[in-house]
């Protein structure tokens, strides 16, 4: 991502030479800045969020870092505003997100890089936003915190689809507007994903998991 002075913050590609390092298309054209993010690659292709003036910010993929095979994924939001896709990760052959399509709030969202392809895995909060953050692939799970508007932020993992998108324990059981864990910082090492997160008795300490309540401690 780079700003030439021209065509604004836009997505460029380089073999590591002079000659070799170029744009790969003004998304937005002129000296507005597209400002891909979350640069992410799954299987042959790399996504990211991008900015355009009809669209607003949504998914985009480049296949081979040409302005022929750099495209639109889905127009999640049918608005000029954008369905701001972010926190991409890559999960075998898909890539996870977060996104608001204007009528869910924040949720979790997949695509395997066709506008069919991409859908809401699960409505985790059906009336809020479910708000997932911190998404970390390992071992071909997704896990992430989010928030169901019964249990707070809590730890929570996706398989892709929407039955197996699940919490994997409340950690944090308490009752209060607060009492929640909010597990950040996802590090994977073996079998089990280490992170923090506070249960209410002890505040922010180290916690693992290997996907399952059992497994949590």
């Amino acid at each position: 991502v780079y700003d030439d002075g021209t065509s604004g913050k836009e997505l460029w590609t380089s073999d590591g030479t002079a000659p070799g390092t170029v744009l790969v298309e003004d998304i937005y054209p002129g000296v507005a800045a597209s400002s891909p993010a979350s640069l992410v690659e799954v299987g042959s292709a790399l996504f990211f969020s991008a900015t355009d003036p009809s669209h607003g910010t949504e998914l985009w993929k480049s296949t081979d870092g040409t302005a022929g095979n750099t495209s639109l994924v889905s127009t999640t939001l049918s608005s000029t505003l954008g369905s701001s896709p972010d926190f991409l990760v890559g999960v075998i052959n898909r890539v996870f997100f977060r996104a608001d399509d204007g009528s869910n709030g924040v949720e979790l969202w997949s695509s395997d890089g066709t506008a069919g392809g991409t859908a809401m895995v699960r409505n985790i909060h059906p009336t809020g936003s479910g708000e997932p953050y911190g998404l970390f692939a390992h071992n071909g799970t997704l896990l992430f915190q989010a928030n169901d508007g019964t249990h707070g932020y809590e730890l929570w993992k996706s398989d892709g689809t929407s039955a197996g998108t699940a919490m994997i324990k409340e950690i944090n059981a308490g009752t209060g507007e607060f009492e929640y864990s909010h597990p950040e910082y996802f590090t994977g090492f073996g079998d089990f994903v280490y992170f923090a997160a506070d249960d209410g008795t002890h505040e922010n300490e180290l916690w693992r998991t290997d996907g399952t309540a059992a497994g949590t401690t």
